[in-house]
């Protein structure tokens, strides 16, 4: 016959046996329902991600392109009064999704505060004033006019530049509506944009 002590102990251990396993089985079920929490938020992150590149709203994208003059050529603006806008440009540089067209418009493919440049080479010393704009669309954003004091000062360059909102689909371009001839090379005349930071 037991004794009323080794069945108290048998009946401690068998409890306690049945206790660790039921912690042991709350735990994995804890751990189960972790994990399948956390691959349920990378696979939200994954689909907010495409989302946003789908929409061209990528957090932290890094746009920006830098368009150089191309050919090595004098060019002659059209007569003052049209908007003449330049297109002799070469793509030197692009990240993100920006774009260019070859017909002088860089295209804004996510909406953003970007600082917007350009500078151009002026070949001449015939008339008294000279200059250029950068459009937004058919907005003016920047200008630049010079006036040609010295008629042996054959050779100019100017640059503008500034911080502006831009929304998805508008386009940068650089004009001008004085006539007069510009000189294109890569180091002298260019025009770009890049991204300061996305809307929220």
């Amino acid at each position: 016959m037991k004794s009323p002590n080794k069945n108290l102990t048998v009946i401690i251990t068998t409890y306690i046996n049945a206790l660790a396993t039921v912690l042991l089985v709350i735990i994995i079920c804890l751990l189960f329902t972790q994990v399948f929490y956390q691959q349920q938020e990378i696979r939200n992150f994954g689909k907010t991600l495409q989302n946003n590149r789908r929409n061209g709203r990528i957090p932290g994208s890094r746009e920006s392109a830098h368009l150089v003059g191309h050919g090595n050529k004098e060019i002659y603006s059209r007569p003052t009064g049209d908007v003449y806008r330049v297109s002799s440009w070469k793509v030197q540089h692009t990240s993100g999704n920006m774009t260019y067209d070859n017909d002088g418009h860089l295209t804004v493919k996510i909406d953003g505060v970007y600082f917007v440049y350009s500078q151009m080479y002026y070949f001449n010393c015939d008339y008294k004033v000279t200059g250029f704009n950068v459009y937004i669309d058919n907005k003016i954003i920047l200008k630049a006019v010079y006036s040609v004091a010295d008629s042996k000062k054959i050779y100019y360059t100017h640059y503008i530049g500034g911080i502006f909102n831009i929304t998805k689909g508008q386009r940068i371009w650089v004009g001008t509506t004085i006539a007069r001839p510009f000189f294109f090379n890569k180091f002298s005349s260019f025009f770009g944009a890049y991204i300061l930071h996305s809307f929220p």
